[in-house]
């Protein structure tokens, strides 16, 4: 297993642990070789908070901040489409994942990429499925109209620390 290191912009190493209200977050999945992404809180440029951007060992990623409208849960940072492999179309198909090439530009991480190749209806009788699933078909089916073999893509939520409802707490 491969770990890829943030270049942080702070003077002091975060690990892969909780520091006060950093928080290091690792998504890991990859067969054969694996691939990791660590998005850390103090790697975020906080010139806009409305579009964070973070360095990855692939290169920078902006996302967007969402607040949640809700007393439990608190704002998270989105970034979306953030890909872990290379694409496995034409020859790179039924192959294992290979890490992604690098890029030198910010990569815009905050639409949705396509979700892998599926059939939601009828791909099991009705009656094998619970019944909320059954229930709301369509609106499953509309997260799954963008599909594509280019799918190997994450979307990352980073909890933030909302100064608002510090108070409330």
């Amino acid at each position: 297993m491969t770990l890829i290191p943030i270049k942080s912009e702070l003077p002091q190493r975060v690990g892969l642990h909780r520091v006060g209200f950093f928080r290091t977050f690792s998504l890991m999945r990859s067969r054969q070789k694996g691939l990791a992404l660590h998005l850390t809180l103090s790697s975020c440029q906080r010139v806009d908070l409305k579009h964070p951007i973070v360095s990855t060992g692939y290169g920078k990623v902006r996302g967007i901040r969402k607040d949640l409208s809700n007393e439990i849960l608190g704002p998270v940072e989105q970034y979306l489409g953030v890909p872990y492999a290379t694409a496995p179309i034409g020859e790179r198909r039924f192959q294992p994942p290979e890490a992604p090439g690098s890029w030198q530009e910010i990569r815009n991480a905050t639409n949705f990429a396509p979700v892998c190749p599926q059939n939601v209806h009828g791909v099991l009788p009705e009656i094998m499925l619970p019944v909320w699933f059954t229930d709301n078909l369509d609106a499953a089916a509309t997260y799954v109209q963008n599909q594509s073999e280019d799918c190997l893509y994450l979307n990352i939520y980073v909890p933030t620390e909302d100064v608002d409802r510090k108070g409330k707490r």
